[in-house]
């Protein structure tokens, strides 16, 4: 009786030996395709119905689909090699779409997360600040620029991924519920967005995703056109208006006539220049530009001076004057020598 129960238990663990053997076996027919298995090896992400699932929580048990080429996959989890996903059969995929798929579905998993959470999904950028103080002294606002952040949850609560938007159909597309404007998230990994789809108007951001690392961008809530990683198409803030000018530091210069006839030439920011104005004794000015003759800007100023009521006797702008090329003094055809221009208040044949 004992040999018996003997033979039946050593039956039961042969067959138990063989089972193990013979799985063995099957799992050693199953190749690894090196390429996208070194990929697959460090980030170890795989699709299941939009879900990326880690390789640490896969279970052996399911079946998983690869996102580059949808075939079946099987959990690895080996002695020697780090534990990661294995094509079931030998399978043509490639590491190109492999990235390309992973990013854009970690960027609507993100996104998507953001709107049910009512997390800020942000994008900065760089916008125009326009100063409008002093405008009727220098003519024009004075501009800057300054880092603002935008929620594109507050503009977009809609995220779809691959559908036919119009002609195109972007990897991601965000859009709104309650109006038409819309941003397509595009994926570049060797092939970058179409001229046609930039020229078309509408908003582009584009992550360039070379290897795995670079995917870490798309699992962040904030997007920064300026990083290297990334480009924007078509997005442009309108101008801020302020005036605000405490905090400006651009200096600019000024060529002015005052009620005494007195020219005189004011240098510093628009806000130290605006004091000077306040008193109204500049009844005519021009704001200098570097490129601009000196000679001629006087001359204009003199003349709107003039028109204005105030006597401005000046060397430049007497008949007898010629062109000198030591601004401020003039070239007196007259008195064949180069003289102050302030030299018209005492000069008998001054003409103008």
């Amino acid at each position: 009786m004992k040999v018996i129960i003997f033979i039946f238990w050593f039956l039961e663990l042969t067959l138990i030996f063989l089972k193990i053997e013979l799985l063995r076996e099957i799992f050693s027919f199953i190749k690894v395709d090196g390429f996208i298995y070194k990929t697959l090896s460090k980030y170890k992400d795989m699709l299941c119905m939009y879900k990326l699932i880690y390789i640490n929580k896969a279970e052996s048990g399911c079946v998983y689909t690869c996102p580059g080429c949808n075939s079946r996959l099987v959990v690895h989890r080996g002695i020697k090699n780090a534990q990661h996903f294995k094509h079931y059969r030998k399978a043509p995929c490639g590491g190109e779409t492999y990235l390309h798929n992973v990013a854009k579905i970690l960027f609507f998993n993100n996104y998507q997360l953001a709107l049910i959470n009512q997390q800020p999904f942000t994008i900065t950028l760089s916008q125009d600040v326009h100063c409008i103080n002093y405008i009727d002294i220098f003519s024009k606002a004075c501009k800057s620029s300054e880092v603002v952040n935008f929620d594109l949850t507050s503009f977009f609560d809609c995220v779809k991924l691959e559908v036919k938007y119009n002609d195109f159909k972007p990897d991601v597309l965000l859009s709104s519920s309650a109006h038409k404007e819309v941003l397509f998230i595009e994926i570049a990994v060797t092939h970058h967005c179409e001229q046609n789809k930039i020229n078309s108007g509408y908003r582009i951001i584009e992550f360039s995703i070379k290897n795995e690392d670079d995917l870490e961008l798309l699992k962040q809530n904030t997007i920064t056109p300026d990083d290297i990683y990334i480009k924007s198409y078509n997005i442009n803030t309108l101008p801020k208006k302020t005036s605000i000018c405490d905090s400006c530091t651009l200096e600019e210069s000024i060529l002015g006539v005052d009620t005494s006839g007195i020219i005189r030439k004011l240098k510093g920011t628009r806000k130290s220049i605006g004091k000077e104005f306040k008193n109204g004794d500049i009844v005519a000015h021009q704001v200098l530009n570097p490129q601009e003759d000196l000679a001629e800007v006087l001359v204009s100023i003199l003349r709107i001076a003039i028109k204005r009521g105030v006597s401005v006797p000046n060397c430049h702008l007497c008949l007898h004057a010629s062109i000198s090329t030591k601004f401020p003094q003039v070239y007196c055809l007259k008195k064949k020598i180069e003289v102050p221009y302030s030299e018209a208040d005492l000069c008998f044949q001054y003409n103008n």
